[in-house]
């Protein structure tokens, strides 16, 4: 989900912030796009690519920070691979979410006792108060060019069921926007 709007967000945040940026998406032409729209400095292919192979490739001295918004498998892989002192920020998990049967937890939750590291989840709705704040440090890094809005946009109020469903079949790429007329 990188390449979604949370993802390609999350990534331009910690460029900003002078962090590598790796991005995980299904299929070539969404991490072609994380690293030439989105700034990213890698991205691995889940469908195309050995997850685990291209993190140890990648990621040699561990991870330090893992933004997740998919959950299941991949998280597994992730914790099998943390840095000492690491952080697991959990904002979602799409990959699970909508499952009839609740899957197993992470098999590799004992990963965070060794290296020291957190998991912690993450509600934007718990930082209202700080938006403020936020939001002028997002327009400082915009108008420094350090992120950008990555939008994907159709137009037209009966695009609506297929904007929406796109959400979940991964046919997006950036943040997801409906413009109800060409007049908007």
């Amino acid at each position: 989900a990188a390449a979604g709007g949370v993802g390609c967000m999350a990534g331009q945040i910690a460029k900003a912030h002078e962090a590598r940026a790796i991005g995980i998406a299904g299929g070539p032409d969404k991490c072609d796009w994380l690293c030439q729209q989105a700034g990213f400095d890698a991205a691995i292919d889940y469908k195309n690519e050995d997850v685990a192979e291209a993190l140890d490739r990648l990621c040699p001295d561990g991870i330090d920070i893992f933004f997740d918004n998919v959950g299941g498998p991949i998280l597994d892989i992730v914790l099998q691979r943390l840095a000492m002192g690491s952080r697991v920020v959990l904002c979602g998990l799409i990959a699970t979410e909508y499952l009839t049967e609740r899957p197993p937890g992470p098999a590799y939750y004992s990963e965070l006792l060794y290296k020291r590291a957190r998991m912690e989840g993450y509600v934007i709705w718990d930082q209202v108060r700080r938006y403020p704040a936020f939001q002028a440090k997002l327009k400082a890094w915009y108008d420094q060019q350090l992120i950008k809005p990555l939008d994907d946009i159709s137009v037209g109020i009966e695009t609506v069921p297929d904007a929406l469903s796109s959400l979940f079949k991964g046919g997006n790429t950036g943040i997801r926007l409906v413009r109800v007329s060409e007049d908007d």
